[in-house]
């Protein structure tokens, strides 16, 4: 038994297939050893998953190597702790492992294949234990250096998270990542309406991507593949769906919406259902429970913005946003009857800009549009308390997903600039400060993408 203690960083070139044993450990310290060589650090979001896992890693020379993790004292060891029994063993091979924590291959869908194996223990409690070590890699991904424009590792690491985005500008992105999360926190919504929906989002009769909604498996998961050049989507780890549906993407956000009736939706053709056709209400009613449980302020205005806009395709900012009103909705008292613009580039010409305002009362309200050519401009200017950050789509991604990456940090590096009252600086940035809030609108779950 050796107990991992050693930081060290792996580099890009060694995450490969030919990982030696040596490789492999330091990528098990640097993925999860700060957190779970924590001596109870850990904040397990279930009690019952306080036990000891064992994870058996098939390296590519046929070898393999044994890793015990200890939720109960915090402690990852190589081997097998003395006197202590295995609550769920986990057998996986180096390969499909490093596909797991990179986002290539979804947990669940894993197990289905046969490429993660239960060699001992229960199945519930293995689904739980690979969703906390998924979760701790990735909010440890960037922990290990400082955020500095000479620390190439964690603008790597930065730009894997934010390369993983969908950037197709589809409503029923938001929507689904919503019940993602959802799904992932409450697993007791899915018991009573158990099914399986494929949805095919089209824009302009072309498929764009495909959503598989999967409430039979025991917590329910969801994940999203992308279309291929050829028209069609990653098709390796699908499942068989009880129904089929393909629909343009604005349609079934106004259906999900509640802006549109899904009955004149279909019998215009303009929504095709192959399998079970009463699923589609079963899926509204689904949607219709996920609302009335949410305890979060912010749900009615990502039902605003999704309604009054349309999203550009190339930005990863269109998806992030919506992250960020879960902090937009709990302001300082600084922030009262002010504006902040915030403004979007891309290859260095301005594309968005998101306009936040709280009124004589703090009330938020929040508007976007599109910016059309280099001489249209906000009138920002013209207000006596009101602030314009301008930023690269991926800076602000990393700015509202990234708990290293600092908005006055970011503003000495030149990578936003300022205008307006600069008193306003220091409350404007509590709100990009990364918080864990369970209660609202979720970060961009993207682990799941196929």
């Amino acid at each position: 038994m050796a107990i991992l203690s050693e930081s060290a960083h792996v580099s890009k070139d060694e995450i490969n297939n030919n990982l030696n044993d040596q490789q492999m450990d330091r990528l098990f310290m640097e993925k999860f050893g700060s957190r779970i060589n924590s001596n109870g650090e850990i904040r397990l979001p279930d009690p019952s998953m306080a036990g000891v896992y064992e994870i058996q890693v098939l390296m590519p020379s046929n070898e393999s190597i044994l890793y015990t993790v200890d939720l109960r004292q915090g402690r990852l060891v190589r081997g097998q702790l003395p006197s202590k029994n295995c609550d769920c063993r986990i057998q996986v091979s180096a390969n499909d492992l490093l596909r797991l924590l990179n986002g290539q291959l979804d947990f669940a869908q894993g197990f289905l294949q046969g490429k993660l194996r239960l060699g001992y223990g229960n199945q519930a409690s293995a689904f739980k234990f690979m969703h906390l070590l998924i979760d701790i890699a990735s909010s440890t991904s960037t922990t290990s250096s400082t955020t500095t424009p000479n620390n190439p590792n964690l603008k790597y690491q930065d730009d894997d998270k934010v390369s993983m985005i969908p950037t197709d500008g589809l409503k029923s992105d938001v929507i689904f990542s919503i019940i993602q999360y959802r799904l992932s926190s409450e697993p007791e919504l899915v018991k009573k309406m158990p099914f399986i929906i494929e949805i095919n989002l089209t824009r302009n009769g072309h498929l764009i991507a495909t959503w598989v909604l999967d409430t039979k498996t025991e917590g329910g998961r969801i994940y999203r593949s992308h279309s291929k050049n050829n028209g069609s989507t990653n098709s390796d780890n699908k499942i068989k769906p009880d129904a089929v549906i393909t629909i343009d993407d604005n349609d079934l956000a106004a259906i999900m919406l509640g802006n549109s009736n899904p009955q004149r939706v279909f019998i215009s053709g303009r929504m095709k259902i192959r399998g079970n056709i009463m699923l589609l209400q079963r899926l509204n009613q689904f949607w219709a429970k996920i609302q009335a449980t949410r305890r979060g302020s912010d749900f009615r205005f990502v039902k605003q913005l999704l309604t009054d806009n349309q999203f550009e395709s190339g930005l990863a900012s269109e998806m992030v946003f919506f992250n960020w009103i879960s902090r937009l909705v709990k302001p300082s008292s600084e922030l009262v009857d002010c504006t902040i613009h915030v403004i979007i580039t891309a290859k260095g010409e301005k594309q968005t800009e998101w306009v936040i305002s709280y009124d004589s009362n703090n009330q938020l309200s929040i508007k976007r549009r599109r910016i059309v050519g280099p001489d249209d401009h906000s009138n920002h200017a013209n207000q006596s308390r009101s602030i314009m950050l301008e930023m690269d789509d991926q800076d602000f991604c990393r700015l509202v997903q990234s708990s290293d990456v600092i908005l006055i940090q970011a503003i000495e590096e030149q990578r936003v600039r300022v205008t307006g009252d600069h008193r306003l600086l220091s409350a404007v940035s509590k709100l990009f400060d990364r918080i864990a809030d369970n209660e609202q609108t979720p970060a961009v779950n993207l682990k799941a993408k196929l």
